[in-house]
């Protein structure tokens, strides 16, 4: 009996250590990402906030922290189950509206950890580009003149006639 008792209290001391060791590395890349990292426990509620997340948001952690996760989204019932790089709208603190790629995963606590990142600058510039390329195709396609384009390095090949 003793003996199973102690090979128990080893095993848990060991399952002890592990998750401490698991939450001092998450502490530490949530202090190091640039993304905004928070976790959300199983009621909604905000129970972290990353330097990434402040920078993002506007918040600092002891505003945000203890408030539902409904005040950073427009449509606070699309975060909830796992999400892999999903493009929704979400609120900063001074009420504007942005576009962020955000990663839900739930993990075994009940908690989800959200990872978020504003990609509104990179589909406007994707957009910008789109728009002047089709432009430059349109204009090339409907001159009376031949129009071709060599890449400048190696060697030199036609890229577009």
């Amino acid at each position: 009996m003793g003996a199973a008792a102690g090979w128990l209290a080893v095993r848990l001391l060991e399952k002890s250590r592990a998750h401490r060791l698991a939450e001092n590395r998450l502490e530490s890349v949530e202090e190091a990402a640039a993304e905004a990292i928070l976790r959300i426990d199983g009621e909604g509620v905000i129970t972290a906030w990353s330097p990434g997340a402040e920078a993002l948001y506007g918040y600092a952690s002891d505003e945000i922290v203890g408030r539902p996760v409904g005040a950073l989204l427009t449509e606070p019932e699309t975060l909830g189950e796992r999400l892999t790089d999903e493009v929704m709208e979400q609120r900063r603190r001074d009420g504007n509206v942005f576009t962020a790629s955000a990663t839900a995963i739930p993990v075994e606590s009940g908690e989800t950890i959200v990872v978020a990142r504003d990609v509104g600058e990179l589909r406007r510039i994707t957009d910008q580009f789109r728009s002047a390329e089709a432009t430059y195709r349109s204009l090339t396609e409907h001159l009376p003149v031949v129009t071709y384009v060599r890449s400048f390095t190696g060697e030199r090949e036609t890229t577009f006639v």
